[in-house]
């Protein structure tokens, strides 16, 4: 997480925001560590799913209805799960884990502690408290594109 920009979240500029949930994942290569929190930072539920599109699933049914906002730290294992929510229409955002110093703060690192920080950092943004560095990452058409430039790139080498 890095506090060098801005991020636009459409989501949370209409109305009903008391009744918005913030969830934080802790993304890992098989299981996924989940915390949803309420807008004054109550934690509502902390749980595991398979890292895996059906424990995606799992994880929007737990969170129910209602509007909900979506962020884990981008790394190799997360991007799919993330593109996956985004194709569902969730509003989901990885951040860089530049400052490992955010989540690793407690003595207890352990991966309900850190989806935990993670929701928190999410609804700290929303308020105005801490700035967000979104990682970008390719979607559908644009990495089908990247992948066959980088290949074009290897057959002619």
């Amino acid at each position: 997480l890095d506090a060098t920009s801005t991020v636009h979240i459409p989501n949370l500029e209409t109305k009903g925001v008391n009744r918005l949930k913030y969830v934080g994942i802790d993304y890992h290569k098989e299981l996924a560590t989940v915390c949803i929190m309420g807008t004054t930072g109550n934690v509502k539920d902390i749980f595991e799913v398979p890292a895996t599109p059906a424990g995606m699933d799992e994880m929007l049914m737990h969170v129910g209805k209602g509007r909900f906002n979506i962020i884990g730290e981008a790394f190799s294992m997360s991007i799919d799960l993330h593109n996956y929510l985004i194709g569902l229409g969730a509003d989901s955002m990885l951040v860089k884990p530049q400052d490992p110093k955010l989540i690793t703060k407690s003595s207890k690192k352990t991966d309900p502690n850190d989806a935990v920080n993670i929701a928190r950092y999410l609804m700290l943004h929303d308020k105005g408290q801490l700035i967000l560095n979104p990682s970008f990452i390719l979607k559908d058409g644009l990495l089908r594109s990247r992948c066959v430039c980088r290949l074009r790139e290897d057959m002619a080498i």
